[in-house]
């Protein structure tokens, strides 16, 4: 008997296909020829393939889509991207928390932004030939082993038309930031992110991010938020903010590593109704979230607005002023103590105490304590 079928590239026999639709899943045998993947349910014995993976009490799927990567910078000097192509990710989006390296019309500014991010976003050796969204986007394509889904910082915004100060921009500044995120979502971006703990971006008002939001939103974007979290009461406050842009602007909001910040029994039901009631309401309004209970970010965040601001060099020589030290050493404190249960914190609006963990912690005035010297 002749066999009508082609020869496939590579057949995935039997498995439980999760299509992404939403429903129970099938089983079924996926074929891959050139750039084409094709379903044959029943039997399939008779397909021949270069490559046959026998997939019985596995799930195949389509690739999963990373909402929250710091992948904007190492996935161009690493483009075989193995620590998320092993996880079966296929496609990132990057740029987020406001920490994106397009556009900038200085390379200085480039190279000083990289180097304050570094710690999130790493500091690989790259040509830094690329000053628009379209030259930066240029460089992922056709090289890395991913997908991305690019959106825009509103730190390189700001640094562009206001600087690195902690100051309002003015009417012709949000103009010039509204066209600069015009021009690079015509180039690609899928629209505009925020990190507002990380300066220069968190010194951007709320009605800044409304204006911005409303030029993402005529173009199809979405605003793509690490929220405010010294916002007002610490808890709902910062993503009441992040609603009230998304109503005022008409744009989809995306809230990322939406999480239970204070450890109180009930806070994330709250959270969660927060949102809901939002959507009800006709706000487009979604989240990510982590299923464990750890967090990473750089120690930048534990410094106060007022020594950061001006820049990555004018922080440097600030913190080699022993009277800028001796104020931080009182300023300062531990970022992640209350998210930890390690100190007392009671739940806004119903003064319920937070759950405690008893473990021991190390911070970084242990390691100072170990060396003789003090956390600042």
């Amino acid at each position: 008997m002749v066999n009508l079928h082609p020869v496939l590239d590579l057949l995935i026999a039997n498995g439980l296909v999760l299509d992404g639709s939403g429903n129970d899943g099938f089983r079924a045998t996926v074929g891959v020829e050139d750039n084409s993947i094709r379903l044959f349910r029943g039997d399939a014995s008779a397909l021949e393939a270069k490559r046959l993976i026998g997939a019985t009490d596995r799930v195949v799927c389509p690739g999963f889509i990373d909402m929250h990567a710091h992948s904007g910078l190492v996935m161009l000097a690493e483009p075989e991207h193995e620590p998320k192509v092993r996880q079966g990710v296929t496609t990132e989006v990057i740029g987020v928390d406001g920490n994106s390296y397009a556009p900038f019309r200085s390379t200085q500014d480039l190279d000083a932004f990289i180097r304050l991010n570094s710690g999130l976003d790493g500091d690989p050796a790259l040509d830094l030939s690329w000053s628009s969204v379209e030259r930066y986007l240029l460089a992922f394509d056709r090289k890395a082993a991913v997908n991305v889904a690019y959106v825009i910082g509103n730190s390189p915004l700001r640094i562009n038309a206001v600087g690195w100060d902690a100051q309002a921009a003015g009417a012709h500044q949000v103009e010039d930031m509204k066209a600069m995120l015009r021009e690079g979502m015509e180039e690609g971006a899928f629209g505009i992110s925020t990190g507002l703990d990380y300066p220069p971006g968190s010194y951007a008002s709320t009605d800044e991010l409304v204006e911005l939001s409303k030029q993402a939103a005529r173009l199809g974007g979405i605003y793509h938020t690490h929220v405010r979290y010294q916002l007002g009461d610490r808890f709902l406050d910062p993503f009441r903010e992040a609603i009230e842009i998304g109503r005022r602007s008409g744009v989809a909001v995306h809230v990322t590593h939406f999480y239970q910040r204070v450890p109180v029994a009930g806070a994330a039901e709250r959270m969660l109704r927060l949102l809901e009631d939002a959507r009800e309401e006709g706000v487009d309004v979604t989240f990510d979230s982590y299923p464990y209970t750890l967090s990473s970010t750089g120690l930048l965040i534990v410094l106060p607005g007022w020594v950061q601001e001006g820049g990555p060099k004018r922080l440097l020589d600030a913190l080699g002023e022993p009277d800028v030290r001796e104020r931080l050493h009182h300023e300062v404190s531990p970022r992640g103590a209350v998210m930890a249960g390690d100190v007392a914190h009671k739940l806004p609006e119903s003064g319920e105490p937070c759950l405690r963990r008893p473990q021991r912690r190390r911070g970084c005035g242990d390691a100072g304590q170990d060396r003789g010297r003090r956390d600042l």
